[in-house]
């Protein structure tokens, strides 16, 4: 046999199918075989291992036993001549094997390969050709001096930015995300070092081939996108703490113990400074907007109402201290809470959201100002002026913060999104967009053939271009994103795209073949995003929270008014039983059978305002409820249909049965 290939999947099922698609194309024509070996997953990564690809070699482990004993389980009973290992979350090139293959053929000296690769957007990764972390070279990397000059022959050895991009080139350490390697010297040194349970292995996998007297190669000739920090998350302090741990066993075991004290005591350092950095940067992130509304709204008005004191009343302290120390902190506080509630705060930031808790905040506000103690109601004026102020300055805020980069915010503007593939794939892609909770109405159909070269089922779908097309479109209609469907399109054109100047900026989605899914993940901070048509909906656990909030003021209000409205109740005594149960959260006022988390009775369905004869409506609705939950959707659903609220509860089995 040729060649075995060795993934090792944790939990990254949507990833590993959409690679061994491409894996299964690429071994057309060799002999070669594929073995999975699945970490103990439970995402159902086995469960679609047994049912799509049913002819893959399957090891499934009952508890993950980490990187490189999952290899090494997969290498011994590898038959191949050749063995890669490769991550889940990349994707392979039709031509990706038959080129390694050849150039080891030719080459006995080399002992490992690895290739040129880029991110999910396309960019190249600089980890596709590395050097050993000596102790001056590990020092330029913890410290930041390779990031600052990556060129540099000095300081960018980590990564070897020096050297051509598209050349080949003898290197120091292979990417564990792709190593080709001959079975024959993997039997003479060993394979993965288990002391390694994540990271470091292939650094020390590398060093060991290269003191074996052969050669590790970076061969660019191929390329294969490998998405990046899919299977382990990379921007978690964890990851700075198994990385860095890594570097200290491999300088024990590999340098003299003078250099493997200093590797040691400066990644120690360099683990609690980037530790702490990691930590800092997390509550920054959080923080930071509640801190600058809370500056910016104080700010605000205690100027408001410095210089209407002066304006009007031609004197600064006019007012008394506690309008300044208690009422003025009470308003921002109440504008800071809605902000929370209505998800103001939550990245990537939507205005609407943001718009939703300003009004809010301001009925309270105005509310609050008018139970106030006569002495405390200074000036409606002011309250205005101070509303007017906070629609001026929170907006402003987060436009000024996406400027800068450090928040993302939602575009106002409808998505335009151009589908490349054929008449089927299309149809199933639109089916999936519907389940999107943001607004795809321009999509844009891209014909992947040429129309000589069209079957007659191609008619059916009116394309708005063709694939040489593609520029054009994007020039013209000033696309965001564009949808590849891997039936229609070879991975080696796909990988191409993605790389050409004319994309770049662009947010690209994979459709694999039979999938039932569409892919993305631009970068390391975008961690595998998706939508699934059998993925179950789920709420976050803020929004439950704020479900309950709605369900414990209503109730309570409705309770209140209960000695104003009994005439007007048909059932009062079933009007109060609800409402108590809602108050003690035994039933809820809006639920459905898909609210996953939430099998209690309810009053009304969220479906109630959606014309159920349009399936795209009530799966749209569905995912916005869900992913999307905002209290304003229960107060419409609830005040538009009051006579529900006194009705007989509704249960998950009561709805099935209708």
């Amino acid at each position: 046999m040729k060649l075995s290939i060795v993934i090792v999947n944790y939990n990254v099922k949507y990833f590993l199918h959409t690679c061994l698609n491409s894996v299964l194309a690429a071994t057309k024509g060799i002999d070669a075989e594929i073995i999975v070996v699945d970490n103990a997953s439970v995402d159902g990564s086995l469960e679609m291992l047994r049912s799509r690809f049913s002819d893959v070699d399957l090891i499934a482990n009952q508890e993950n036993v980490g990187f490189s004993k999952a290899n090494n389980q997969a290498i011994d009973k590898a038959k191949g001549k050749y063995i890669l290992l490769l991550n889940p979350d990349t994707v392979v090139p039709e031509d990706c094997f038959s080129k390694c293959i050849g150039f080891m053929d030719d080459h006995d000296e080399v002992g490992g390969l690895g290739v040129k690769m880029v991110d999910g957007a396309g960019n190249f990764l600089p980890e596709s050709k590395r050097a050993l972390p000596t102790p001056p070279v590990a020092f330029y990397k913890i410290f930041g001096l390779s990031r600052i000059f990556p060129r540099s022959r000095l300081f960018g050895k980590y990564h070897l930015g020096f050297l051509d991009d598209d050349t080949i080139n003898e290197v120091e350490v292979l990417s564990g995300a792709f190593m080709f390697l001959r079975k024959s010297l993997i039997n003479q040194i060993g394979g993965l070092d288990e002391s390694f349970f994540m990271y470091g292995e292939d650094i020390d996998l590398s060093y060991r081939i290269t003191q074996a007297g052969f050669k590790n190669i970076y061969f660019p000739e191929t390329c294969v996108i490998h998405f990046k920090g899919e299977s382990t998350k990379k921007s978690s302090v964890n990851y700075v703490l198994v990385f860095y741990r890594a570097m200290i066993i491999f300088a024990r075991k590999h340098f003299e113990n003078k250099n493997a004290r200093m590797i040691s005591a400066l990644i120690n350092m360099a683990i609690y400074l980037r530790a702490g950095l990691a930590l800092f940067r997390r509550g920054t992130e959080k923080l930071l907007l509640p801190f600058s509304d809370i500056l910016l709204l104080y700010g605000g008005l205690e100027l408001v109402t410095r210089g209407y004191e002066q304006k009007v009343f031609n004197q600064i302290s006019y007012y008394p201290n506690e309008v300044h120390f208690t009422v003025i902190p009470l308003f921002v506080s109440i504008w800071i809470t809605t902000q929370f509630f209505f998800g103001g705060y939550r990245q990537p930031i939507s205005m609407k959201r943001v718009f939703n808790g300003l009004i809010s905040g301001t009925v309270l506000v105005f509310a609050t100002y008018a139970m106030l103690d006569e002495s405390f109601r200074f000036s409606r004026a002011i309250i205005a002026l101070s509303v007017l102020w906070s629609f001026l300055a929170l907006p402003l805020s987060r436009w000024f913060l996406k400027e800068v980069r450090l928040i993302r915010l939602q575009r106002f503007s409808v998505v335009n999104t151009a589908v490349i593939g054929s008449p089927m794939s299309i149809r199933e892609t639109n089916t999936l967009l519907m389940k999107s909770a943001e607004k795809r109405k321009n999509l844009f159909f891209i014909n992947p053939l040429r129309k000589s070269d069209m079957p007659l089922e191609f008619n059916e779908i009116k394309y708005d271009a063709s694939l040489y097309q593609l520029k054009d479109v994007m020039t013209v209609y000033g696309l965001d994103e564009i949808i590849f469907c891997l039936a229609d399109l070879s991975y080696a054109k796909v990988i191409s795209l993605i790389q050409s100047q004319s994309l770049q900026g662009k947010n690209f989605y994979f459709q694999p073949l039979d999938g039932g899914f569409i892919l993305r993940s631009s970068s390391i901070q975008s961690v595998g995003e998706f939508i699934d048509s059998e993925q179950s909906l789920s709420m976050s656990r803020w929004s439950i929270l704020k479900k309950r909030v709605f369900d414990i003021v209503f109730s309570t209000l409705f309770l209140l008014s209960f000695p104003f409205i009994v005439v007007l109740l048909r059932r009062p005594g079933r009007f109060l039983k609800n409402m108590l149960g809602i108050l003690i959260a035994e039933m809820t006022f809006v639920g459905s059978v898909f609210l996953t988390q939430d099998k209690k009775p309810y009053l009304l369905d969220f479906l109630a305002l959606v014309d159920l004869n349009f399936p795209e409506l009530v799966n749209k609705r569905k995912w916005h409820y869900m992913v999307e939950y905002s209290l304003i959707q229960d107060v419409e659903i609830v005040f538009s249909n009051l006579s529900s609220i006194e009705a007989e509860p509704k249960t998950d089995q009561s709805t099935q049965n209708r």
